[in-house]
């Protein structure tokens, strides 16, 4: 593996946070009027994230690069759990663990 295709993954999971960041503040804005702070926040952070994987994208493997967004689904947890007070229950946790094991088999 290459140093591009290192980076290309790096870059992957970073936009897969910061989709998860964009729907925390998604989630957070639809409580209000349609369009404000939060909702702009989110916007702006979604876009920012695909704009990074189209990135990832261009140096790398879509078989490789693609599954990592899944990881965006356990960052989606953490916030939850963290800012939103939300419940992880053990099928959740089950989920999460067969994620980041797909993540890590497909990378080799």
């Amino acid at each position: 593996m290459n140093f591009l295709s290192i980076m290309s993954i790096l870059i992957a999971v970073i936009s897969s946070f910061l989709g998860a960041f964009g729907g925390y503040f998604l989630k957070k804005g639809s409580t209000k009027r349609f369009f404000n702070k939060y909702m702009n926040y989110g916007l702006l952070i979604y876009g920012l994230s695909a704009m990074l994987l189209t990135f990832s994208l261009k140096y790398s493997e879509l078989s490789l690069i693609f599954p990592i967004t899944g990881i965006t689904y356990v960052w989606t947890q953490v916030i939850a759990k963290k800012y939103l007070k939300e419940d992880i229950n053990k099928y959740k946790l089950i989920g999460i663990t067969c994620i980041i094991m797909g993540v890590i088999i497909i990378q080799f």
